[in-house]
């Protein structure tokens, strides 16, 4: 079992060239990016642990991951864990819900339909996730996505996506 708990993931990032650090990889950098020198800066654990992409990644891994120490994001622009879990449910990943965090049995992703509650996290994480699913996901409420990403679809396409926008 993986298991992620953002009370001791130390992660800095650098607001300069966008190189996300461990802690411990730049101690002795005097507070400073190795990639281009610019000042480091401490990141919120959790919403960097609790992005899209590693629940994408713990819905097709084999084996359990439980990512704990994140109840803040109950009170993001939707309360993320839920919408991940009821998303994981809907395309068939076994999910359990905790009050801070969440536990992926990964293993697998069958497609189905997904609401992203009007978040464009949760909108993005089941449009990648929809790359590896066995049918394809249907995501609802994403308008917001062109608003916070608007080259979201460009992208997607160019890593070989099929995004087709419903009426």
């Amino acid at each position: 079992m993986s298991i992620v708990t953002a009370r001791t993931l130390r992660i800095v990032g650098c607001t300069h060239c966008g190189k996300v650090c461990r802690m411990d990889d730049v101690m002795g950098t005097d507070g400073h990016c190795p990639r281009c020198g610019a000042t480091l800066h401490r990141r919120r654990p959790h919403s960097l642990m609790m992005s899209w992409a590693l629940l994408v990644a713990a819905a097709v891994a084999k084996g359990t991951t439980r990512i704990t120490g994140a109840a803040e994001l109950r009170v993001k622009e939707s309360d993320r864990i839920a919408a991940m879990a009821r998303g994981l449910e809907a395309v068939g990943v076994q999910v359990e819900e905790a009050e801070d965090g969440i536990t992926v049995h990964g293993g697998g992703v069958r497609g189905g339909v997904v609401d992203s509650l009007g978040d464009h996290r949760i909108a993005m994480s089941f449009a990648a996730l929809g790359a590896v699913a066995a049918d394809g996901i249907e995501i609802r409420d994403v308008a917001n996505v062109q608003t916070s990403f608007p080259g979201f679809i460009d992208a997607m396409s160019g890593l070989g996506l099929n995004i087709e926008q419903l009426p």
